[in-house]
């Protein structure tokens, strides 16, 4: 019987790490994803279509953990709606100045190589709690890599909104009715005006 290193719960989420840095050639995309979030192909083709034109600016493509309440879908990580707005090449995004945090990061492997050579990468940032530590990715507050979290808006009727895919359902609904999360709803609409 062989020896096993134990490992504390709440660094279980770290080890993928070490796994991925070893298999860095043999994917052209890595994912590290929390066991209760929904990724799909909405996502992913979200994320194909506006994720290289973002990081050739500086900026990194933002999601929203959604959870359901009733036929509501309400924001898991803003406590308010966003509101300030930036305009790249022509195209209006969302600003997530408040919290980029979505419980999964996903990189192609010329970013994701760039990611592995970064602190971060080895968990040397402050913000967030030691589990959240490994889905925050290289997009936290505070982390400085990328400019800013986008999310694009598309237009209906008189005002914009943020997109389908940005939504990723946070599967267990366990911040629903809770006095601070889930009290912004998806999508968010902005107005035209601005």
């Amino acid at each position: 019987m062989g020896w096993k290193q134990w490992v504390h719960p709440y660094h279980l989420s770290w080890e993928p790490r070490s796994v991925i840095e070893k298999s860095i050639e043999d994917y052209d995309i890595q994912l590290y994803l929390e066991d209760d979030m929904a990724f799909t192909q909405k996502n992913l083709d979200y994320w194909f279509k506006h994720k290289d034109s973002l990081i050739a600016k500086g900026h990194n493509l933002g999601f929203l953990r959604v959870e359901f309440k009733n036929n509501e879908r309400l924001i898991t990580d803003l406590q308010a709606p966003l509101k300030s707005t930036k305009v790249l090449d022509n195209k209006c995004y969302l600003v997530n100045d408040q919290n980029p945090y979505c419980g999964f990061w996903i990189y192609d492997k010329k970013e994701l190589k760039r990611f592995i050579k970064s602190k971060e990468w080895r968990f040397k940032f402050k913000e967030y709690f030691v589990r959240e530590k490994s889905a925050i990715g290289w997009h936290g507050t505070n982390m400085g890599h990328y400019k800013s979290t986008l999310l694009p808006l598309e237009k209906s009727h008189k005002n914009l909104h943020t997109k389908e895919g940005a939504a990723i359902h946070h599967l267990p609904n366990n911040y629903i009715d809770h006095q601070v999360f889930c009290k912004v709803k998806f999508p968010i609409v902005v107005s035209n005006e601005q």
